[in-house]
């Protein structure tokens, strides 16, 4: 097994193999996001994409960002085929119908969360971030998946912004970010477009994993893998080479 270090500066032919980022949104394109609002959210994306691809900030340089589009009304689709790298994506406009069925992206993240479906990469993986543009209550009983989801240790792990447009349920949004992430309030679409476009940047982390633990359990004579955040959260359970 290779040490952290080594990892680093593996070599694909002269290029260095980089880290997988991740970065997925799940946005609200139920009926109740027509007109003006659907226009903010697929204008600010698409400046957001625009900015990412031109960063030449160390987190955008150094890692293959992995772009996923989940989007939701009275079912949820992804928009994107697995995780597609930000050097080959670009924004396609999204339109409204139907329900909001929350509980149906949720379903769907939780599917999609594993390293199996999205994060199995040569270069390993960083902590995955989860953008969340929500507006109004759910259509559909989400709280059995979101309990689901909350187990899911991916999305334990991952850094979540969720953009809350329009007064967004509370108990919803609180439940999804619980203590580990950011809630951006917005009340009209012009702040929902700025937000979109300039404030993702702002609140996004640079997440790098600690020194792996072993942790002897007593009860069942096992070893667990324990991987500690800068934020002094630890999380145990994932492959020994999910984080390089």
């Amino acid at each position: 097994m290779m040490s952290g270090d080594k990892r680093d500066m593996i070599v694909c032919g002269i290029e260095r193999v980089k880290r997988l980022t991740p970065i997925l949104f799940v946005i609200d394109t139920s009926a109740s996001m027509k007109g003006e609002s659907i226009a903010a959210v697929n204008e600010g994306m698409s400046k957001l994409i625009e900015k990412m691809v031109a960063s030449e900030a160390s987190f955008f340089a150094d890692n293959d960002i992995g772009v996923g589009i989940l989007s939701f009304s009275s079912s949820a689709i992804w928009r994107t085929h697995g995780l597609e790298m930000l050097d080959d994506f670009s924004w396609s406009d999204l339109y409204v119908e139907g329900l909001s069925n929350f509980g149906e992206a949720l379903r769907e993240l939780n599917n999609k969360l594993s390293r199996r479906e999205l994060f199995n990469h040569v270069g390993g993986c960083r902590i995955p971030t989860i953008f969340f543009i929500l507006e109004g209550s759910s259509s559909d009983e989400y709280k059995d998946t979101l309990h689901k989801l909350r187990n899911n240790r991916w999305f334990q792990i991952s850094q979540k912004i969720c953009v809350d447009y329009n007064f967004a349920d509370n108990q919803m949004v609180n439940s999804l970010i619980e203590n580990n992430g950011v809630v951006l309030n917005v009340k009209n679409p012009v702040e929902l477009r700025e937000t979109i476009e300039n404030e993702f940047f702002k609140h996004l982390k640079y997440w790098t994993i600690g020194p792996k633990k072993h942790r002897d359990d007593v009860e069942s004579d096992s070893t667990t893998d324990e991987f500690s955040l800068e934020d002094g959260r630890v999380f145990s359970g994932f492959e020994d080479d999910d984080f390089w």
